[in-house]
């Protein structure tokens, strides 16, 4: 069931989806979005609207970064698959369950670093 808004896109493969999934989840994108997105009643909205406004290049499956991230975002997946996630809990809370696992085991910090350097340096 999707609650308001529903978004996909057809990629060419699997690991072409895990590189977007990288970097739409990456703390730096968000920080590089905070600014230009509108505010709701508790926090900034419209992420999706926006998130292709930064310089994300075309998925290219031969480029080491490009396959190295998608890695990441495998690796991401798998920890995230593997946090417990209780009935009756916030949406809110149980994210952050996942974020705070995917930290500890270092890859958000690896995907960030890998982000940053595919996005280049802030305009």
């Amino acid at each position: 069931m999707i609650e308001s808004k529903l978004y996909w896109a057809a990629c060419q493969s699997e690991a072409e989806a895990l590189y977007l999934a990288a970097i739409f989840n990456a703390p730096v994108t968000t920080a590089r979005l905070t600014p230009l997105q509108s505010r709701g009643e508790h926090n900034p909205r419209d992420f999706h609207k926006l998130v292709f406004q930064l310089p994300v290049p075309r998925f290219a499956p031969t480029d080491p970064a490009h396959a190295h991230l998608a890695e990441l975002g495998a690796r991401a997946e798998a920890v995230a698959a593997a946090v417990p996630l209780a009935d009756g809990r916030r949406f809110e809370s149980l994210r952050r369950d996942v974020r705070e696992a995917l930290t500890a085991n270092g890859v958000l910090g690896e995907i960030d670093e890998a982000v940053a350097g595919l996005l280049g340096p802030e305009a």
